[in-house]
């Protein structure tokens, strides 16, 4: 549910139960020295704070072999992106991976929750 801003009617806020748990996984030019990832991680972290989203967890697989050349490359860096957003934040993430030609692939999907039982096991 959406609930209106009081100051502003034009404006909506997503309540936590619009933010849906998504996963995104990328694979970054092996080129890039590790403040210019964090420059990236930083932009998708400002788009989802702009759609009332936030970050829940980013792992970093670092540089891996691709099994197949993706845009003159052989290799990259992989991570791995938890967050949660509203859906329609979703577009202009999208939008904005797709211009930056240091991002080589990207891929989002609907994450799965975890039982709370289940993470205490793991």
């Amino acid at each position: 549910m959406i609930t209106p801003d009081v100051e502003n009617p034009a404006m909506t806020v997503p309540t936590p139960t619009d933010l849906r748990l998504y996963e995104l996984a990328l694979i970054l030019a092996s080129h890039l020295d590790d403040a210019t990832q964090e420059a990236k991680m930083a932009k998708i972290q400002e788009i989802l704070d702009a759609a009332g989203g936030h970050v829940e967890q980013v792992d970093k697989w670092g540089r891996r072999g691709l099994t197949y050349e993706i845009k003159g490359r052989r290799d990259g860096i992989f991570l791995f992106v938890r967050f949660r957003s509203p859906s329609p934040a979703l577009r202009e993430l999208d939008r904005i991976l797709k211009l930056d030609e240091d991002i080589l692939r990207h891929m989002v999907v609907v994450g799965e929750e975890v039982p709370e039982a289940a993470e205490a096991k793991a």
